[in-house]
């Protein structure tokens, strides 16, 4: 995973801590974990397109089944 990739997801662990209070592990193994993770390696670019809010909301409602 690039440099780029690695800051993007790095922003969407802060923002679910930081949005849906979640401890760093979990939110670190949500991501891991989500459809975003393997995105981010398979395709980047198309994947960095959305904002990191919305990618956090969306990891947050695939992981845990809400929003």
């Amino acid at each position: 995973m690039g440099v780029k990739a690695l800051s993007y997801m790095d922003s969407v662990i802060l923002a679910l801590i930081r949005n849906y209070r979640l401890p760093e592990e979990d939110a670190t193994r949500a991501v891991k974990s989500s459809y975003l993770y393997e995105s981010l390696i398979e395709n980047p670019t198309d994947t960095m397109h959305d904002s990191i809010n919305t990618s956090a909301d969306n990891v947050y409602a695939e992981i845990y089944g809400e929003n």
